[in-house]
Formats: C-alpha cells, sequence, structure tokens
C-alpha cells in the first residue's frame, strides 16, 4: 500500500518512518532511495537515515506542502536498488508516496456592509471584517492577503477606504463629505495567495435634512390708518428630515419679495420674529404680500409667505331721531 500524507498549502512538514529489511537469504546492503516524482511538482519529498541494525534500516520520509503551489494528489515514488559493484545486489523495490494537499479558502465574516449618514453631518466610524480560511489547513495556508480594486457604481468620487488592520482583519470606512443626498454603491475585492478571492460589497445611504418654517403663511390685519399695530407673529424654524435641528447647518434669511417696508422680520433660531413697522399705517386699504426666503446649509431652501389686510376705517352705525314724540291738535271734520 502507499505511503500517504494529507496536508494543507503553509502546514510544516510531515513525517513518517519505514523500515527497509532483506526480505530473501544472504546479506544485503541496503541505501536510501532514489526519489522520483510523478507529475511536475518536485522538491516536496525527503528521504533521511534513522538508524535501525545491518538487517533492517529505518528511514525518515519527509513530505513538506509549503513549496506548492496550491492544493491536489501529489505522487512519488521511492526506489531502493543495490549498486552495481556490490556482490550481492536484489531486485530494485518501490514504494509510492502520496501527498494529499487540501485547498484553503479564503473566507470572509461579512460579504456585505451598509453606511447610513445625514448629510453634514460627521462619517461613520468605520466597521471591520473577519477573514479566515473557510477550507484546508490554517490560516497561514492562505498566504499573503491583500486588498484589491475598489469599483463603484457610478458617480460620487472615491467615498469608501478598505485597508488591511491586520493579516487577517479588514477596516472598511467612508467618507461622505461633498456627497448629495441618494444611494451610492461600491465593491471590493480581498485577494489571497492560496485560497482565491472574495468580494465585499458596500452601500452608502445619505439621508438629507429638510428646512420647514412652521407656518409657512402668515397674516396680519390692521384698519386704514389706524395707530395699534397688530402684535408680532412667530414662525418656527424645524428640521422636518434626517437628523435633528443642528443637521440643518448654518440657516439664513433673505431680502423680502418684493421688497416690504412694512414689515421687520428677525431670525434667531429657532424662531422667525415677524413684526408690523410703523410704515404700515400708512398704507390704503388693499391686500399686500411678501415672501421671505430660507436657506439652510445641508437641508435645502424654505420660504414663508407674510400677507396684510387693510380695511375700512368706518364706525359702527347709529340710527339718530329729530324728536322723541310729535303732537296734533285737530277738531273733528277737519281735513288732516
Amino acid at each position: 500500500s502507499p505511503l500517504a500524507f494529507a496536508a494543507a498549502p503553509g502546514n510544516p512538514p510531515s513525517n513518517q518512518q519505514i523500515t527497509v529489511r532483506n526480505g530473501g537469504n544472504g546479506t544485503l546492503t541496503i541505501h536510501p532511495p532514489e526519489v522520483h516524482y510523478l507529475g511536475g511538482s518536485t522538491g516536496w519529498l525527503s528521504v533521511v537515515p534513522a538508524g535501525g541494525t545491518s538487517l533492517a534500516k529505518d528511514f525518515e520520509v519527509r513530505a513538506d506542502p509549503a513549496q506548492l503551489p496550491s492544493g491536489g494528489l501529489f505522487l512519488a515514488n521511492l526506489l531502493f536498488s543495490s549498486q552495481p559493484e556490490e556482490d550481492t545486489r536484489a531486485q530494485p523495490a518501490s514504494l509510492e508516496v502520496q501527498l494529499n494537499v487540501g485547498q484553503p479558502e479564503l473566507s470572509v465574516s461579512s460579504s456585505s456592509m451598509a453606511f447610513t449618514v445625514v448629510r453634514g453631518a460627521d462619517d461613520p466610524e468605520a466597521e471591520e471584517i473577519s477573514l479566515f480560511n473557510g477550507g484546508a489547513g490554517s490560516f497561514d495556508a492562505l498566504g499573503n492577503t491583500q486588498i484589491g480594486g475598489i469599483t463603484y457604481d457610478g458617480p460620487g468620487g472615491e467615498w469608501l477606504r478598505a485597508a488591511l488592520a491586520s493579516s487577517d482583519l479588514v477596516e472598511v470606512e467612508v467618507e461622505a463629505g461633498g456627497l448629495e443626498p441618494g444611494e451610492y454603491g461600491a465593491e471590493f475585492t480581498v485577494e489571497s495567495q492560496n485560497g482565491g478571492v472574495q468580494s465585499v460589497r458596500v452601500t452608502l445611504t445619505v439621508e438629507a435634512p429638510a428646512l420647514t418654517p412652521t407656518p409657512g403663511t402668515v397674516s396680519f390685519g390692521m384698519v386704514e390708518g389706524g395707530g395699534t399695530l397688530p402684535g408680532p407673529a412667530i414662525v418656527v424654524i424645524t428640521n422636518s428630515g434626517a437628523g435633528t435641528s443642528a443637521s440643518l447647518g448654518a440657516v439664513t434669511l433673505g431680502e423680502a419679495d418684493p421688497a416690504a417696508s412694512w414689515l421687520t422680520a428677525d431670525l434667531t433660531l429657532p424662531d422667525l420674529t415677524l413684526s408690523l413697522t410703523p410704515a404700515a399705517t400708512s398704507l390704503g386699504v388693499g391686500s399686500y404680500s411678501t415672501r421671505l426666503p430660507l436657506a439652510s446649509e445641508h437641508g435645502g431652501e424654505g420660504e414663508v409667505e407674510v400677507v396684510l389686510s387693510v380695511s375700512w376705517n368706518v364706525d359702527d352705525p347709529i340710527l339718530t331721531l329729530s324728536a322723541t314724540e310729535v303732537e296734533f291738535n285737530a277738531v273733528k271734520g277737519d281735513p288732516p
């Protein structure tokens, strides 16, 4: 039967001992065997004397998979023979040696990753993927590991970073600064010397805050020439999208369109305070309106419509009589 070994690339050598003796008559000098490889891979088998007696020699057979390119079955023959000059010579004898090298297989703890970030916020913390050998042998059987290329699904720039934190750990992070709200996708590969390649899919969702003034329309009413102006109105600036109010970033107030000298606006977040000015008392009867534009650093734009209605200055009607009673004197039969 053959002398069989089992190993994985990168494993240390394994040894077995054989004993060779003279199976016939007389004396016989036993020499170390010649190694004949069957196939293209050589150098993985060695035989050295390991003691014994004059009648039986021991040999240590060593199979070393370290230099083999990949898994598979490797074969060799050990040929024991006498030397031509020896008086006692035996028929050559051979022993088949088999080395079955299993195939390592690179595996990853996760083949997909997802990140979510609010536009304008800090980038999310880095995440890690573990590497391991899902095939034969130890992790070292994989050989060297490295990060391959990164491919992106579409525009957006190079927002993905992947690097080996150690031989068996990949650190993945995203840089979302400057990206518009939306979905982004990319893929990178992890490569091993002996265990193949694995791909990791990464998705990034950039969510948007949304500037929202409440209420969106403010109405004032007054009478023509009225000396007392209505009190101020408050509009609250909120974020109706992703994140918090701070996610809006800087919020600015633009010029009224059309210009309205009868209105003042003061923005002190989260409040926009609207007040009528004395100029409103000089306005004639009618309806006046203007729009106040708002803009935020990360949450888009909005506006507040302000409407002022000026009505006639008319007191309530009062019925007035010239006399409270009327008296008539006449003689019966006289004309009216």
